[in-house]
């Protein structure tokens, strides 16, 4: 954690940087100019776009492998903060995490950059996946039988088995090293760890989007509690080998982030998220003719379910089902078919509102769907992470996030258990977890690699026939 207060100042040249200027000399003062770090925003996050398979959970996980573990670009604390704080706004929280990086190593352009570079693979497969059965439900058909749409989906079932396997062996090793870091030798974080844990495990999908915000702030405010009243060391660290009160985060300097995002800046966004929420309901509640129409239909729609839903796809998946097939926007088999592929592609389960859209009204309905359930949350993680980014100089909001982290990672551990239900089903899934988890551990293998290899081994598999119905 950080010790030291930072005048974020609003001076005009700060403002420039948050809008997603060059922010001058400041940058060159720090060493790395901001060209520099938009860089390696492109080095860092382009793989992870395209090897994010298995959902939230490997998300995170495979983001923690490569950002922290692998090429130490960022800080465990601070991870695992953005971690916390995106678990606890609406919205898909492994794009928000990932975009909550890109902002605080470069402000908003390196926000927006990080979204896109993660977001595009599986926008780019979605979109082409509804473009193809387009035809169909402009037809008015009720199911994808035959052709190159079925042909694609049989492909995708092939390989996808083994890419959730490998995905799996990557939470896992994320679930120890993130709880081991955050709790370090101290019994009060554990226990936190494993009550959250417990209960995340316990409790229903539903009942997670009020669940986990209640428990990481108990969570948090148990060990402020513990800190004020010198029950336990102010100044712990979530580690046994890092001293929070005079870590001046060597690679990751706090000024030099602060400097690109602005409380005003994060303001402006909530503002704007504010602002296109309350229009969105006066037009729904108007005798507007704008109401009638599809397009405005599809943008309102996903943008009231992005902007309400905690507890990522598997949460929204119903709502978004109760909006599509109920209103005969799309027939169910449809609509399924588009859930199982999403499930095979890279990137978060919110893109299967690109599918819906394209398929409901080409490209352009693709672009309103995705900005409808993407943007609130984005916007929302951008306007927020400035202020975060402020209070972490603050001793009891150090306290505070003690216990918030602790209780996040155990909501990483109870993803573990949920995701290994769905990711190894039969003995070749489990076969190829292993060898991923080996190929991590004992080689080195880097976390995307051992995703695309963990596919192609899946698939072999399932030519050969060993596994049983990989």
């Amino acid at each position: 954690m950080i010790h030291r207060s930072i005048d974020l100042g609003h001076s005009m040249g700060e403002r420039g940087a948050l809008l997603g200027g060059a922010p001058g000399e400041r940058s060159a003062k720090h060493g790395v100019s901001f060209g520099a770090r938009l860089g390696d925003i492109v080095r860092y996050i382009t793989p992870l776009g395209v090897s994010a398979f298995g959902g939230p959970q490997a998300h995170v996980a495979i983001a923690h492998r490569k950002l922290v573990d692998e090429e130490d670009w960022i800080d465990e604390d601070v991870f695992v903060g953005l971690f916390a704080l995106s678990s606890a706004l609406p919205g898909p929280s492994s794009t928000q995490l990932i975009t909550s990086i890109g902002a605080y190593k470069a402000g908003m352009l390196g926000g927006f950059l990080s979204f896109f570079l993660f977001q595009v693979p599986g926008f780019l497969a979605m979109l082409f996946l509804g473009l193809l059965v387009a035809p169909a439900v402009e037809r008015g058909d009720t199911s994808v039988s035959g052709g190159l749409a079925q042909a694609v989906l049989q492909l995708f079932d092939a390989i996808a088995p083994g890419l959730v396997a490998a995905a799996f062996a990557q939470v896992a090793l994320a679930s120890y090293m993130i709880s081991q870091k955050t709790c370090g030798k101290i019994k009060l974080h554990w226990a936190l760890n494993l009550v959250s844990t417990t209960i995340a495990v316990l409790i229903s999908p539903e009942a997670s989007a009020w669940v986990y915000p209640l428990m990481m702030a108990l969570g948090g405010l148990v060990t402020l509690w513990a800190v004020m009243s010198a029950r336990a060391p102010a100044a712990s660290s979530t580690s046994p080998a890092r001293d929070t009160t005079q870590n001046a985060e060597s690679h990751d300097s706090l000024e030099q982030h602060q400097e690109q995002m602005t409380r005003v800046g994060g303001a402006f966004l909530l503002m704007i998220f504010i602002a296109i929420s309350l229009a969105l309901l006066f037009v729904r509640s108007s005798s507007m003719a704008l109401r009638h129409t599809r397009a405005f239909q599809l943008t309102e729609a996903f943008w009231r379910m992005g902007g309400t839903v905690f507890g990522g796809g598997q949460v929204v998946l119903p709502m978004i089902y109760n909006e599509v097939v109920a209103r005969g926007w799309l027939a169910e088999n449809i609509f399924l078919y588009g859930f199982a592929l999403v499930q095979c592609m890279p990137g978060p389960l919110f893109n299967l509102s690109v599918f819906i859209g394209a398929a409901c009204a080409g490209v352009p309905g693709a672009l309103l769907c995705a900005f409808g359930l993407f943007a609130p949350g984005v916007l929302l993680i951008m306007g927020c992470l400035p202020f975060w980014t402020r209070f972490r100089n603050s001793p009891r909001f150090r306290a505070l996030m003690l216990g918030v982290n602790a209780t996040a990672a155990g909501l990483i551990n109870a993803a573990l258990f949920v995701f290994l239900q769905k990711s190894l089903p039969n003995a070749g899934t489990y076969a190829v977890a292993v060898i991923a988890g080996v190929l991590s551990v004992v080689f080195g293998v880097s976390a995307p690699l051992t995703i695309v290899l963990g596919g192609v081994l899946g698939y072999l598999m399932t030519l050969l026939g060993l596994g049983r119905a990989m």
